[in-house]
């Protein structure tokens, strides 16, 4: 197995180089990988030696994504898994990085849980909020304990509220705004009692 050329095709990735073997297979390879491993053109390489510097150069290229993946907002582990997985990199890559971001706080499920809890109390159920966070990975008792200050009967007066605030208080207005609170998780026994009582103080 021998290196024929070595290139760097993308200005956008200068640590990335393509390697072309004699046998016409192109591969990737890392910059601090090519270094490690003192590969260079015309090398006959070891097999074993150069599959090291490709999972050298699919650990890096990994690293760095996840990092930015994580830097535009906040991530759960399982969110994590699904983003490298669909990147193509091996099982065994995509634990030990998520295992690697969640020691250094990168990802953190319970930071996860309560600022998006936080986000949305004002504007979604609690049930709502839940399904949310188990779609994205979260522990039950994770998702219990970021939720458990939420109250959805408060929640949901301050969504009437504002809603009559621009509508008419006819009935296809009520009924668009049980259909309304319905979409954001609240359950019939809570819709019932707000619009009771939204109803009470309007006619007092």
């Amino acid at each position: 197995m021998k290196i024929v050329s070595l290139k760097n095709t993308k200005k956008s990735q200068p640590n990335l180089f393509k390697a072309t073997m004699d046998d016409d297979k192109v591969f990737e390879l890392h910059a601090d990988a090519i270094v490690e491993y003192g590969i260079s053109v015309g090398d006959e390489l070891d097999e074993h030696m150069f599959m090291s510097a490709l999972q050298k150069t699919e650990w890096l290229v990994a690293c760095a994504n996840a990092v930015n993946f994580l830097s535009r907002q906040l991530k759960t582990k399982k969110q994590l898994q699904t983003y490298l997985y669909k990147k193509g990199y091996s099982a065994d890559t995509v634990n030990k990085l998520v295992d690697k971001m969640t020691d250094y706080n990168l990802v953190n499920d319970e930071n996860y849980a309560k600022t998006y809890s936080a986000s949305l109390q004002k504007s979604k159920s609690k049930m709502y909020i839940k399904n949310k966070l188990r779609e994205a990975g979260v522990k039950n008792e994770i998702i219990d304990e970021s939720v458990e200050d939420i109250d959805d009967r408060n929640t949901a007066s301050r969504i009437v509220e504002k809603y009559f605030f621009s509508h008419p208080a006819d009935q296809k207005s009520i009924e668009k705004l049980i259909r309304h609170l319905q979409y954001k998780g609240y359950n019939w026994d809570t819709i019932n009692f707000v619009l009771k009582k939204y109803k009470e103080e309007i006619c007092e």
